[in-house]
């Protein structure tokens, strides 16, 4: 059950974090998506 509430809660945060062209680590924190947040949202797109 944690790990479905784990994997609810990331996908929860990238579509959150989705701008309309890429998605940014935070949106409060980070305005721009940086080289080493692609690799990270990439994986994380690629279990998604």
């Amino acid at each position: 059950m944690i790990h479905k509430q784990f994997l609810e809660q990331a996908k929860k945060v990238l579509d959150t974090n989705w701008t309309g062209r890429y998605t940014v680590p935070s949106i409060h924190l980070y305005p721009h998506q940086w080289n080493w947040d692609s690799g990270f949202i990439a994986i994380g797109y690629a279990r998604y």
